[in-house]
């Protein structure tokens, strides 16, 4: 653990909106745009290494399809939303990704 007398203030490349993420695959986001998922998942697979969650890394993992469509955003190639039964399916997986990695983190108040 390291003691610091200020919090850390991460840089703007070091934040991920994972509120975003959830919400864009649940059909309440202004647009359709899988870049800000895939920018948390590698935040979330960053985590899951270090906290070993094998589970989030097989949600995450290149055949799944939550993992296909994180590759989508961070290609670009994300400008069509799937049919309703597959984004609910990439947002169920994307919440029990979230529920695992929130079991390793530590709230400060």
């Amino acid at each position: 653990m390291v003691e610091a007398d200020a919090d850390p203030i991460p840089g703007e490349l070091d934040r991920y909106d994972f509120e975003l993420a959830s919400n864009i695959l649940a059909g309440t986001a202004d647009e359709w745009d899988l870049a800000p998922l895939a920018a948390c998942a590698e935040a979330a697979l960053d985590l899951a290494e270090y906290c070993e969650l094998p589970r989030v890394m097989e949600l995450l993992g290149p055949d799944t399809e939550l993992g296909q469509a994180v590759a989508a955003g961070q290609s670009d190639d994300d400008d069509e939303r799937p049919e309703p039964a597959k984004v609910a399916q990439l947002s169920e997986q994307w919440e029990a990704v979230v529920s695992e990695i929130v079991t390793c983190l530590r709230w400060h108040d």
